[in-house]
């Protein structure tokens, strides 16, 4: 019953059978299907929802449960194909549950929670990076990244020869150690109004 009210999958998976034992309301609703036909389903199923891109990981997980510890937890991630016919990312625990006479696993207790949004996040970002960097690589002037305290983290240059020192000379140090005592706290001082105000200076 707990299982069944936690808003994350929970199954049941027997190596032997090739099919799930248990599965909780989750899984039901996510495929559309009651916990019976999910059980009778068997194997066959779960390899059909899964994208065809992932399949090769799902085997290989296979593999690495048949090398398993005791309490050794195994984390994937794949897309599976819902009721609806949306491919949903998941990230997946599992841990061998029972072992057969011969210490082979026998029973896979797997737990899984959907996390498209954060991929799709982190998919418009890479993007985002990306035209931003097509956009700096374009321009010609010369651009830092600098934390609030004045160290360089990063920079984006045309060429190197626009640079008065070599990156390994400046990137991780900060301001204050390369500029003029007279000019860098200048440089330190717009950093702050910058933060403070977050408006360019």
């Amino acid at each position: 019953q707990i299982a069944d009210l936690t808003p994350t999958f929970v199954q049941i998976f027997d190596l032997q059978q090739r099919r799930n034992l248990y599965a909780n309301r989750h899984n039901c609703q996510f495929f559309g299907r009651t916990a019976r036909e999910l059980q009778e389903a068997g194997e066959a199923f779960l390899i059909e929802q899964v994208h065809p891109e992932d399949r090769a990981q799902i085997a290989e997980l296979y593999t690495r449960i048949d090398r398993a510890e005791d309490g050794e937890i195994l984390e994937s991630e794949f897309r599976l194909k819902n009721k609806d016919n949306q491919w949903r990312w998941l990230h997946k625990w599992d841990v061998v549950l029972t072992r057969t006479a011969s210490g082979l696993p026998q029973q896979v207790l797997g737990t899984a929670i959907d996390i498209t949004e954060r991929k799709q996040m982190e998919e418009e970002l890479r993007q985002t990076n990306a035209q931003l960097q097509a956009i700096f690589a374009a321009l010609p002037d010369l651009f830092f990244r600098i934390r609030s305290d004045g160290t360089i983290l990063d920079y984006q240059a045309g060429t190197a020869v626009e640079l008065y020192l070599p990156p390994e000379a400046f990137l991780g140090h900060r301001l204050q150690e390369l500029f003029p005592s007279d000019i860098a706290p200048q440089f330190q001082a717009a950093i702050s109004r910058v933060c403070q105000t977050q408006e360019l200076v």
